[in-house]
């Protein structure tokens, strides 16, 4: 289904359980995350996506446009962990990378964590997506 502004309570509700305790995640109040996602003048709401069971939102897809033109970038995609392992995240690549080539994106980047425990760089691969680059960051506490 496409996203309409009406879900994004729920998106960001979604989004919090979805990724509390992987990678350091920092949970954001409503606002703040809506201002850098689904508020944000790059956010491209006619291609994203969300799939529903019954009443719940169960996955999203929120791409954004670049400052290169004909090139989105997935900023979030996330999946309800009891719903992990069923082909929503693809299903939603899917249907996204299919409705951006309507408006003339000829290119789709994201990021992902190398060590991500969900599986969503296989995803990702079987979506077509290529790695193009490994990055290393680095953490230490300055006490």
């Amino acid at each position: 289904m496409r996203y309409t502004q009406s879900l994004e309570r729920d998106v960001h509700a979604l989004h919090s359980s979805a990724f509390r305790g992987l990678w350091g995640h920092q949970e954001r109040a409503f606002e703040p995350w809506a201002a850098q996602t689904v508020r944000s003048e790059r956010f491209l709401p006619d291609l994203a996506r969300v799939a529903f069971a019954g009443d719940a939102i169960v996955g999203y897809v929120l791409p954004y446009s670049q400052d290169e033109p004909g090139r989105l970038y997935v900023g979030q995609i996330g999946t309800a962990e009891s719903w992990r392992r069923r082909g929503v995240a693809g299903a939603l690549l899917a249907d996204m990378l299919a409705a951006a080539a309507g408006p003339g994106y000829t290119a789709a980047a994201l990021d992902a964590d190398a060590d991500n425990p969900t599986g969503a760089a296989a995803v990702y691969l079987r979506a077509g997506f290529k790695i193009d680059q490994h990055l290393v960051a680095y953490t230490r506490a300055v006490s």
